[in-house]
């Protein structure tokens, strides 16, 4: 059976708390939760 695990990104992952937002902030803050993602990826695990 494949490794398998359903990631949801919600927006704590996009906006930290003490950040206030901007389009910049967020898009730093999804290229982070990106690469996270893609070493899980690396590590044999289907993502859903």
């Amino acid at each position: 059976m494949d490794k398998c695990v359903m990631i949801a990104l919600g927006g704590n992952a996009i906006k930290q708390p003490d950040e206030r937002g901007t389009v910049e902030e967020q898009m730093r803050n999804v290229d982070v939760a990106c690469r996270q993602i893609a070493e899980i990826a690396k590590q044999g695990y289907k993502i859903v």
